[in-house]
Parts: structure tokens; sequence; C-alpha cells
């Protein structure tokens, strides 16, 4: 898992500088690689410290609330490997009216090819997610 999510980071790091036109989709892939490889590397974590991972005398803990900070800032794996099937054609498009955003996915923002490919945090709109001020 951690060679696969590091493999994909690079991949889109390098998508991003070349400013190549599946950014988007290269950034979506390696936040949902390395959201779930950050979510098996706390899990054994936890299985080898055992209960002292989990109390707060050792910082364990702290990454354990990690994962779910993550994905509630930058959208879960599922957000996002929904997301490229959206993309790719492989789920069908919504029409928006379910409080999702243009690409059918809650909370995740930007795949439609943003410099960066970046994730808007859950609940936020396109509008606010770039600074514009509207009606």
């Amino acid at each position: 898992a951690v060679e696969r999510a590091t493999a994909l980071c690079w991949y889109a790091v390098l998508t991003i500088a070349e400013e190549a036109p599946d950014r988007a989709a290269a950034a979506s892939m390696a936040k949902a690689a390395a959201g779930e490889c950050q979510r098996l590397v706390v899990r054994d974590g936890l299985q080898l410290h055992g209960g002292i991972g989990f109390t707060w005398e050792h910082d364990l803990h702290l990454w354990l609330k990690r994962p779910g900070a993550a994905d509630a800032l930058y959208g879960s794996a599922v957000q996002h490997r929904a997301l490229l099937a959206r993309r790719f054609g492989l789920l069908p498009a919504t029409d928006g009216g379910d409080g999702s955003d243009e690409n059918g996915v809650n909370g995740v923002e930007g795949a439609a090819g943003d410099a960066a490919g970046a994730v808007a945090p859950a609940g936020a709109t396109a509008a606010a997610a770039s600074g514009e001020e509207g009606a």
C-alpha cells in the first residue's frame, strides 16, 4: 500500500508540474491511494502498540484522528474513486439536484481540471472554494 501510494503521489506531482491534462485525475488517484494507505498503516500501528497506542500517553492517538480529518477536508477514497468513475464515464453523471457538485460527488471539488487538482472541504461550494462572492 505504501509503495502504491508513493508511486501515485509522484505521478500526480509530475503531472501537475508539467501541467498535463490528466493532472486532476492523477491527484484524485493519489488522494485515494494515500488515504487508504494512511488508514492501513495507522490500523497496523494500533495493533502493534496495543492499548497504549489508544491512550494519551502515546502519540499514536493523534495519527488515529488524522484519516478522518483528511477525509473531511479533502474527500475520502470512495469519493475520489466515484469522481474518477464519473470522469471516465463508468458511472452516469448526476443532474446536480441532490446537493452534489458538478461531478456528482459531495464534498469533492476541482477534478474538472484546476491547476493543482485540489479538492475543496466537504460541504463547500465551488464559489466558496474559489473565493468568489455570489448572490
